[in-house]
């Protein structure tokens, strides 16, 4: 991967937090209550919800989620003290991450019509394709964090050290404990946890990059 100027990081990490937010929306759509109710398991929370709304989510979290994927750029190069290849393996590593991502994203609309049409196929003889997906991305998500944590605590990137301890999974967790600290305003945050962790993540990384340690190392 070729080297990008500070403008060209600017307008990656801008287009990254962008769909970030807007995934957040999508995420609101197809899956915000007030009551709560999501660590269940069951997707109750789901009912009642109208076609038209789960419709939004869905084509809205299917178009913008994989956009996100450009705000990968400011960090691969924030890695790339650490060696080109660590930080290339990182980066193909968020981009096949959002296939689980997206893929669990488009199944909610489906469990959802299966709760709000009785006669529909039982909701745990669908969870059966979509579970997995979110296994799958979570632990992407978290090993992703991890690879950021290692050269950045180890002063070997191109951020402060201190970024290390606001990795996207750290800034989910936050968000976590908000829900249960704050409902108010930990429940929406939770459902859109992921992609406005992301946003955030991107938006530090714009904040914290040190463009001479790049240049430095190349």
């Amino acid at each position: 991967m070729t080297d990008i100027s500070r403008k060209q990081i600017r307008a990656a990490a801008l287009v990254g937090i962008t769909f970030s937010l807007l995934s957040c929306v999508a995420d609101l759509a197809l899956l915000y209550n007030p009551e709560g109710g999501y660590l269940a398991g069951d997707y109750a929370f789901l009912q009642g919800f109208s076609a038209n709304r789960m419709a939004w989510g869905h084509f809205l979290g299917i178009l913008f989620i994989p956009l996100q994927l450009v705000g990968l750029l400011p960090v691969y190069q924030g890695l790339r003290p650490m060696g080109r290849k660590y930080a290339g393996i990182l980066f193909l590593l968020g981009v096949y991450n959002a296939y689980p991502g997206v893929a669990y994203h488009g199944s909610v609309a489906f469990i959802a019509e299966s709760i709000n049409h009785p006669g529909s196929p039982p909701v745990e003889s669908l969870k059966v394709f979509s579970e997995p997906l979110a296994a799958i991305f979570v632990g992407g998500f978290l090993l992703l964090s991890l690879l950021f944590v290692v050269p950045v605590a180890r002063g070997k990137s191109a951020f402060p050290r201190w970024m290390a301890f606001f990795n996207p999974m750290a800034i989910y967790l936050i968000l976590l404990g908000l829900f249960f600290a704050v409902p108010l305003i930990g429940n929406p945050l939770l459902v859109a946890g992921f992609n406005f962790s992301l946003a955030v993540f991107f938006l530090l990384s714009l904040l914290t990059l040190q463009q001479d340690k790049i240049q430095e190392s190349a």
